[in-house]
């Protein structure tokens, strides 16, 4: 099953992190930019990359 995460921003600063619509802010996270163009993220024990058909979404708010 895909999974989805979306990382909130307002400004430069996060305001929310959701993981399938679950808001998990303020938890660790890190996402990664592959020099292939996929992208990974690791939230709670979770690994998400678009390489495995997840989506991570980048949501900036002014």
């Amino acid at each position: 099953m895909a999974r989805r995460l979306e990382i909130v921003l307002r400004g430069s600063e996060v305001e929310d992190v959701r993981l399938d619509g679950e808001s998990l802010w303020p938890t660790w996270f890190k996402v990664e930019f592959k020099e292939t163009g996929q992208v990974s993220a690791k939230i709670k024990g979770e690994r998400l990359s678009t390489n495995f058909g997840d989506e991570i979404i980048f949501t900036h708010l002014e």
